[in-house]
């Protein structure tokens, strides 16, 4: 039993000043993950109570794992809330006058998943499209997050269509760079051959993301008529790589440069895009989850030594 439930026991649902933290959490694509409660039905931010011991820090990592499942990286205070807004009372009865620390989350590990209880469902959602149903104790701290972007993201570098350029042989030495540091096993010599073919090819596109003079990622995306798992049609459009320099990264850059990708695909009549990764690249599934592609299968790759002749 917590702390508040023990409170509770001995006071029922008179006012307590509770102080607790939540969590506003942003995906590659700069969406704020809210979660629909089953209290009330309306929408709001991971968080809770504070526990005796726990820092606010702490309180938000553990709420945000418990209702997502999704591990907390590193945790920026946006700041304490609290006063006549945040007085609440639940459906059951209970009431509060809340003191909550807002945490601003980026880097995070783990597929969103319900916790079952407390949470009906998860959606990251555009700035733009913030539902208007939204729980009264957060809806003050999400509007106050809002309004903090345009200011917070001016220094921050923004991909644009415009900063994604079809790659050219010029840019080989670049895009080696990136190519062996996603492939570290390839051989250098033999890749940039391979890929001085494809960047001739009417069946290969390869997109570079550009900040000023500098090279920040790219995508290569290939027309496939063998069979791709999960494909219903063909030919299909696939992911052969995908890659972002560190500097750049939870900035967007990666999704924009899929948009891109998948416009060149739909631009040649195609009606689906494949990709595949490791099994333990967990990063990996959660971008590629987040981007809407949906899991179509695993494979078991397995090697057996002969004995020579």
């Amino acid at each position: 039993m917590g702390y508040i439930s023990e409170l509770r026991q001995m006071v029922g649902t008179r006012p307590l000043i509770m102080a607790g933290a939540c969590v506003l959490l942003l995906d590659g694509q700069n969406r704020l993950l809210l979660q629909q409660r089953t209290d009330n039905g309306l929408w709001g931010l991971p968080g809770g109570a504070l526990e005796p011991g726990e820092t606010m820090e702490e309180v938000a990592a553990r709420e945000l794992f418990e209702e997502t499942g999704l591990k907390a990286g590193e945790l920026k205070l946006l700041d304490v809330f609290s006063g006549a807004d945040f007085y609440y009372r639940y459906p059951h009865g209970d009431e509060v006058h809340n003191v909550v620390a807002a945490f601003v989350c980026r880097q995070y590990e783990g597929t969103v998943r319900t916790d079952g209880d407390e949470v009906a469902a998860l959606t990251f959602f555009d700035r733009d499209r913030i539902p208007a149903d939204l729980s009264p104790p957060d809806a003050p701290i999400i509007r106050a997050f809002l309004r903090t972007l345009p200011e917070r993201q001016t220094d921050v570098y923004a991909p644009k269509a415009e900063n994604i350029v079809q790659a050219q042989e010029r840019d080989l030495d670049e895009l080696m760079e990136m190519c062996l540091a996603l492939w570290p096993e390839e051989d250098r010599e033999e890749l940039r051959t391979e890929y001085v073919d494809m960047l001739q090819s009417p069946k290969h596109q390869v997109l570079m993301g550009r900040d000023e003079n500098r090279f920040t990622g790219f995508v290569h995306v290939a027309v496939r008529s063998d069979p791709v798992e999960g494909a219903d049609s063909y030919p299909v459009g696939f992911v052969e790589g995908i890659y972002v320099k560190p500097p750049y990264r939870r900035q967007g850059l990666a999704a924009a440069l899929l948009r891109e990708a998948e416009r060149w695909v739909e631009s040649l009549g195609l009606r689906q895009i494949g990709s595949d990764i490791y099994a333990d690249n967990q990063t990996s599934y959660d971008f590629h989850t987040r981007c809407g592609f949906r899991e179509a299968g695993r494979l078991i790759a397995f090697m057996k030594e002969l004995d020579s002749p």
